[in-house]
C-alpha cells in the first residue's frame, strides 16, 4: 500500500507573487527610498504643498519635485500631486472619481489613489479641483498604507479600500 500525500497541487500557498496579481496599496510608494513628485505648476502654494508632502511620505529619502512632466524619471516611483497623469486613470477625471457605484466630486473631495505604471513602478494620485481639500492630507497618508484609494472631504475619510486585481501577470 502506497500513500499519496498531496501538499497545495495548485500552488495557492506556495508561490511568490509576481507584481501584477498584487493590488497596489499606499505602502508601495510611500516605502521607496526616491520619489519624484509632480506638481501642476512653480506656484508657491503647490511648491509649499509638496514640501509638506515630502516630508509626511519620505523624509529620510531622496525626492525631487517636478513642473514638467518632460522631465520625469519613468523608474521611479511617482506621486502625482494635484496633477492627473498624462495616461489617466480609469474612472477618475479633472470633475469626478468613481469607485464602484459611488461618485465623489474632485471639487469637494481629495483623492488618493495608489497604482502601478505598464512596467510595474509604484505610482500615487493625490488629487482635487480645490487645493484646500489637499492641505490636511500630508500628514495623515502615512497611517493608510494597506489601502489602495482613500477618499478625504474637509480633512475627514469618506471613503477607503483596496482594488481589485484584473491585470493577468505578463
Amino acid at each position: 500500500n502506497t500513500a499519496k500525500i498531496a501538499v497545495d497541487p495548485d500552488y495557492h500557498v506556495m508561490r511568490q507573487l509576481h507584481p501584477a496579481e498584487i493590488d497596489p496599496t499606499l505602502r508601495d510608494i510611500l516605502s521607496s527610498a526616491d520619489l519624484q513628485i509632480v506638481i501642476p505648476g512653480n506656484s508657491n502654494d503647490w511648491s509649499e504643498l509638496a514640501e509638506n508632502f515630502k516630508s509626511a511620505v519620505n523624509s529620510d529619502g531622496n525626492t525631487t519635485i517636478i513642473t514638467d512632466s518632460g522631465d520625469l524619471q519613468g523608474d521611479i516611483p511617482t506621486i502625482y500631486l494635484g496633477v492627473l497623469p498624462e495616461s489617466g486613470i480609469t474612472g477618475i477625471d479633472a470633475e469626478q472619481v468613481q469607485i464602484s457605484e459611488e461618485t465623489f466630486s474632485t471639487g469637494q473631495h481629495g483623492v488618493v489613489w495608489a497604482y502601478r505604471s505598464d512596467s510595474n513602478t509604484p505610482r500615487l494620485l493625490i488629487y482635487s479641483a480645490d487645493i484646500e481639500q489637499l492641505r490636511p492630507l500630508a500628514r495623515k497618508i502615512p497611517h493608510y498604507g494597506k489601502y489602495g484609494y482613500l477618499v478625504f472631504k474637509s480633512g475627514s475619510n469618506v471613503a477607503k479600500g483596496n482594488h481589485q486585481v484584473t491585470r493577468d501577470r505578463k
